[in-house]
């Protein structure tokens, strides 16, 4: 049989049993604490930063990213056995893993997609490709420094 261990507030079945019962109730008391109706926070900023509020279902290809999702987004540009650099969500260069250094999330100082072209006889254009830093601003750990400052 089991003893009663000493300073035991209370037994481990009467435990189980309550936190079995709160368990149950669970499902129940969230209705009790739901928040009054209206746009909860999270819709609010989704609905600033010009994002869907309806819940997320099956995802529809092709897929289209837009204000804050483009900060994690990253096409990688490379192969197999070859090192690899991503395009990020804004067209910025990232994640330079070359040379055997996995490097995710970092990009280098003053590396950035530029196109230069000329019209016959006209003057030559360059630009830069690459979209401005939406808030919150990206930071690294010199600041928001070159390296988060598109052209």
């Amino acid at each position: 049989m089991a003893e009663k261990r000493r300073n035991r507030k209370l037994p481990r079945r009467e435990f189980l049993r309550k936190v079995a019962a709160g368990g149950a109730l669970a499902p129940a008391l969230r209705n009790l604490a739901a928040s009054p109706p209206g746009k909860s926070e999270a819709e609010k900023i989704r609905a600033q930063a010009g994002e869907s509020t309806r819940p997320a279902g099956r995802i529809q290809f092709p897929r289209a990213f837009t204000g804050h999702n483009l900060a994690m987004v990253a096409f990688p540009l490379g192969g197999i056995g070859t090192g690899t650099i991503s395009l990020g969500g804004r067209g910025q260069l990232r994640d330079w893993e070359i040379f055997n250094r996995p490097d995710k999330g970092n990009a280098r100082q003053y590396s950035f997609a530029a196109i230069w072209t000329r019209a016959a006889g006209g003057k030559p254009v360059a630009r830069v490709l690459e979209a401005r830093i939406e808030p919150p601003y990206e930071r690294t750990s010199d600041g928001l420094g070159s390296a988060n400052v598109p052209g």
